[in-house]
C-alpha cells in the first residue's frame, strides 16, 4: 500500500498526470503478462512507454469530455412517499425468487 500511495502522490512535470500514467502502465503490464501467458501469438508493443503515454492521453481526453458533459445544470428532485388521494388506498408490494424455485412476496 505504501508503494501505491507513493505513486499516487508523485508530482511530475508532463502533459499527463503521473498517477494516470502510472495506473495505466500497471494495467498494461498486467494485461501484457496475461496475453504472453495465454496467447502464443501476442507481441508486446515495441515502444511500451510511448504506448502507455498514448493510452494516458486518450484517457485524459475521454475524462475531459465526460466532465464537459456532466457540467450541465442539474436539479435536485426530492422523492418520497406521498399518501394517496382521498378515497384511494396504496399498497406496496415486493417479491423475489431463487434459482431453486423458492419464492416469496409481501404486501
Amino acid at each position: 500500500q505504501t508503494w501505491i500511495n507513493f505513486n499516487m502522490n508523485i508530482s511530475w512535470n508532463s502533459e499527463v498526470k503521473w498517477k494516470d500514467y502510472w495506473a495505466i502502465a500497471c494495467r498494461c503490464l498486467w494485461y501484457w503478462r496475461n496475453k504472453e501467458v495465454h496467447d502464443e501469438n501476442f507481441n508486446r508493443p515495441t515502444y511500451t512507454g510511448q504506448h502507455v503515454l498514448k493510452l494516458t492521453r486518450e484517457y485524459r481526453l475521454a475524462a475531459n469530455v465526460n466532465n464537459m458533459i456532466s457540467e450541465t445544470p442539474r436539479e435536485a428532485v426530492l422523492i418520497r412517499w406521498k399518501p394517496p388521494e382521498e378515497g384511494w388506498v396504496k399498497l406496496n408490494t415486493d417479491g423475489s425468487c431463487k434459482e431453486n424455485g423458492m419464492a416469496g412476496c409481501g404486501a
